[in-house]
Formats: C-alpha cells, structure tokens, sequence
C-alpha cells in the first residue's frame, strides 16, 4: 500500500513541485542578489522528490 502511495504522489504533485522548485531556483540564481534563495530553492527541489523516504 505504501509503494502504491508513494507512486501517487510522485504523479501528481512531486514531479511538478520538484519541477517548480528547479525553475524558480534557475531563475533566481541568475541575479547576485537572488542566488541565496535560488539555492535554498533548489535544496527544496531535492527533498521533494525523495517520496517521503527518510
């Protein structure tokens, strides 16, 4: 059951939550100022494709 929920949630919001967090990360990291957040949004981008595994 857990296997079939962690498939789930990979479709439906990790992939576009990991995929919006990769875009706004890109983004910010082309202006000095925003570099900062663009890292800690692409460390988010990392954690959520991880399917809740610890």
């Amino acid at each position: 059951m857990k296997t079939i929920l962690n498939v789930i949630w990979l479709i439906l919001s990790g992939f576009w939550l990991f995929l919006g967090y990769v875009l706004a990360g890109a983004l910010l990291c082309i202006t000095i100022i925003g570099i900062p957040f663009g890292i800690v949004l692409l460390h988010s981008a990392s954690r959520s494709g991880r399917l809740g595994l610890r």
